[in-house]
């Protein structure tokens, strides 16, 4: 995803606290220029918008709700 949007990281920082952990990516354009600060924006709503997604397919799968048993296409 990110070299989709032509960013790399060069520098990333992970802190573990308990069940949570946080992760700060430090991107810079493809070509090692800084974002600009609409491009930041655009970056992080990117990145934000495929974590989201990402939590709530795995909230889905650990609930059973994606199993093929509880799928509306599965026959009884």
């Amino acid at each position: 995803m990110l070299f989709n949007l032509r960013v790399q990281v060069v520098r990333s920082d992970l802190v573990l606290g308990g069940p949570r952990h946080r992760e700060t990516l430090y991107l810079v354009e493809f070509d090692g220029g800084p974002l600009a600060a609409e491009r930041q924006r655009e970056v992080q709503t990117a990145v934000l918008t495929t974590v989201e997604r990402l939590i709530l397919r795995n909230s889905a799968h650990r609930s059973g709700y994606l199993r093929p048993e509880n799928s509306p296409l599965h026959a009884a």
